[in-house]
Parts: structure tokens; sequence; C-alpha cells
């Protein structure tokens, strides 16, 4: 009886999270304006560039291929065109079923398909901490992360390929962590493999988890049937990306979309920190902008007192829990280094990013989300502080321009 009384409270609290994490994402879904449209919160500029992605394809007119002619707003929206097509190409029946049902609710329709990916993301994350710890109140800390921390909500109820990135690459983490824990069959090691590709396919940045095809079978195997493992996650992971390359270096003459470092430059150069460099040049600056929009995603709202107070307690916070999760996954069990990897892979490629092409923002860390949200969730288990707690300090920044 008790056992019963334990699993329903546990469902009881799995429900709850989602339920808050999705009626918060509601709430920006319908809320936020389309930039540059005011508001009593302000939109996110990146916006319109996918929407017009998304109704490019929704016209019928195919996978765009950028052509740079000229700095103008024309060209600058033109910029996302860049980016790998599966969110777009996902997105299109959404936005035509809303523009169906009503001119202009294809915007919505579209939030809120990125508002589900942001669901999905957080269930897997929490099946990917109960997988490497056992134990239900650090996967339920896990799930706040992912339903309330600022960047996992805002960038999965707007118009943005990072909410299917994130959605994406927690599926590939969780089916990594299953190949090395549980079940190294080939089924298996070709579904992570079709996963890891998916998440490229969605954004360039996903690459950085292509090195932890290596914990894809569990360390006492023997080492022909590692490589085996290894060949049959790599080996259906290019194939998947083969239609993209092909069709990259018929367009563009290389191996991935974009049009490279001259396409970058469209993007307001002298307002921008990171561009050529900038990161090198300006590095309190780049710092700055980093920590603040991993706490503040909205860049307009920053200013006031309250909330750079708000923010600094919030990022010693979470760099507190993060580390203590850190250092208590890789000195006991369980010892989930791959998440600690993937991290560490995706701080290298920020950096080398940062300093040769542009932005500094914390949004970028988007495939390691579901990573950083376990380690969080192990280091705030030590300290054993109540969920609602746990939830709350994720909303802090959020309540600050909600509320005050």
């Amino acid at each position: 009886m008790g056992r019963y009384v334990k699993n329903k409270r546990n469902i009881q609290v799995f429900l709850m999270l989602i339920f808050l994490g999705l009626i918060l994402r509601l709430l920006f879904v319908f809320t936020i304006p389309m930039y540059p449209h005011a508001g009593f919160l302000p939109g996110y500029n990146d916006e319109p560039l996918h929407l017009y992605y998304v109704q490019h394809l929704a016209a019928g007119s195919g996978i765009p291929v950028y052509e740079p002619t000229g700095i103008d707003s024309i060209d600058h929206i033109r910029g996302e065109f860049v980016q790998p097509p599966l969110y777009y190409k996902a997105a299109v029946p959404a936005y035509k079923f809303g523009e169906f049902l009503h001119i202009g609710w294809g915007l919505y329709a579209v939030r809120l398909m990125s508002a589900i990916f942001g669901i999905v993301a957080g269930i897997f994350a929490y099946r990917l901490a109960y997988l490497w710890t056992n134990r239900r109140r650090v996967a339920q800390f896990t799930l706040a992360a992912m339903m309330f921390a600022p960047n996992a909500v805002l960038f999965t109820a707007l118009v943005s390929n990072d909410a299917l990135l994130i959605c994406l690459s927690v599926m590939t983490l969780y089916s990594i962590s299953l190949c090395r824990e549980k079940d190294s069959t080939g089924n298996r090691l070709v579904i992570t493999g079709a996963f890891l590709a998916a998440a490229v396919w969605v954004k360039l940045s996903a690459i950085v988890l292509l090195p932890l095809i290596v914990f894809c079978v569990s360390p006492g195997t023997r080492v022909k049937q590692r490589l085996s493992g290894y060949a049959k996650v790599f080996i259906t992971f290019t194939l998947i990306m083969m239609p993209m390359i092909i069709w990259s270096i018929a367009n563009y003459g290389q191996p991935y979309p974009g049009g490279g470092v001259a396409m970058q430059a469209q993007y307001q150069p002298e307002a921008a920190v990171g561009v050529s460099g900038g990161a090198i040049y300006h590095p309190f600056m780049a710092v700055k902008m980093f920590l603040r929009t991993a706490s503040m995603p909205f860049l307009e709202l920053w200013g006031s007192k309250l909330e750079k107070f708000i923010t600094v307690i919030w990022l010693v916070t979470w760099s507190l829990f993060l580390a203590l999760g850190t250092l208590k996954s890789l000195r006991q069990k369980p010892y989930s280094s791959v998440l600690v990897t993937a991290i560490v892979l995706m701080t290298t490629a920020f950096i080398l990013r940062s300093i040769f092409l542009f932005q500094v923002e914390f949004r970028l860390y988007a495939p390691v989300f579901g990573a950083l949200a376990v380690l969080t969730a192990l280091g705030y288990e030590l300290v054993n502080l109540p969920l609602w707690l746990h939830a709350l300090m994720w909303c802090a920044p959020f309540l600050v321009i909600l509320f005050v």
C-alpha cells in the first residue's frame, strides 16, 4: 500500500510539473509580440527570421539557398536560410493549419508546436536523470529545470529551431545513456545515430555531440563488439546526413549549409559582440552578455537594479549547485561522464565560435541543456531542498519581469 501511495504521488508531481511548464509556455506563446512590436514583454528579435523560413516553405518555394546581395532588411531576414530545414519542415503543417483557422494564427500554431517540443524534452530529461541515478527526486529536480529554466522556456515557446534542437539533443543523450547502461542492441544503436543526425538536421551546432558515440557501449564490452557498436551509430548518422551534405556541396560548395563568414558579417557587426573576433577584443563584454542571457534571454529588459541583483544571485546559486552535481557525478555512482563530456565539448565549440564568428548568447548551449539540468539536479539533491523551492529558483528571473 505504501509503495502504491508513493508511486501515485510521484505521478502527481510529474504531471504537475508538466502542467505548470506548459502553462508558462502558453503565457509566452500568446503574449510575446512579434518583434519589433511592443508589449508587456519584448519580442525575440530572431523570431521573424525563423517564421519567414517557415512561410517560404509553406508557399511551396522549396528549401531556400542563401544568396547575399548586400546589407538590408530583406537580406537580414534571409540570414536564417543558412539553417538546416528539419524544424521548418515540421512547422509547415502547423503554420498552414493556423492560417486556415484565421489569418495570422500561423504564428501561434508554430509556437504551440515549439511548446510541445519543450514538454517532450522535459520528459526525456526526466528519464535521463532517472536512468543515471535511479532516484525519482533527482529526476523531478531535472524536470523542474527543463520546465522552468529561462532559456529552456523561452526558446520552446517561440518560432525557433532551438525548440526542436533542445528536444532532439535530450533524446540523443538519453539514447546514448541507454546504450551504455542497459541496451546496446543493434536497434538501439541505430536509433541513437538517427537521433543525433536529426538534431544536426535541425541545427549544425548539434554536431558537437558526435564524439559522444564513444559512450554508446558498456565499458566492459570486448574491443570487437565496441568497434562494431561505434560503426553502427556512425554509419546510421552518416547515411542520414548524406542528403544534406550533397545538397550543401551542390549549392554552397561546402558540406554544410551557409555562406560562411561573409554572410555572418551582415548581422550588424558594429553592434554585435563576437563578430570577426570581437569576443577577443571585448572579453568582459562577451562574458557579461553570456551570463546575462543565461538568466534573462529578454535582452531588451536588462537594466533595472533589481533585475541585476536577481541575476547575480541566480547565477551564483546555479553555478554552485552545478559544480556540486558535477563533482558528485564524477566521484560517486553514477559515473555519468557522458553528461560532463557533452558540456566540455559544447564549451570548447562555443569558445571557438565566439572567437572566430559571432554571438555569445547562452541559448547556443541548447544541445546540452539536458546534461546541465541533470547535473544541477544532483547538486540540489545534496542540500535536500524542497522541490517547490527548486522550481521557484529557476523561475526567479521570469518572476521579476512578470510581476515587478
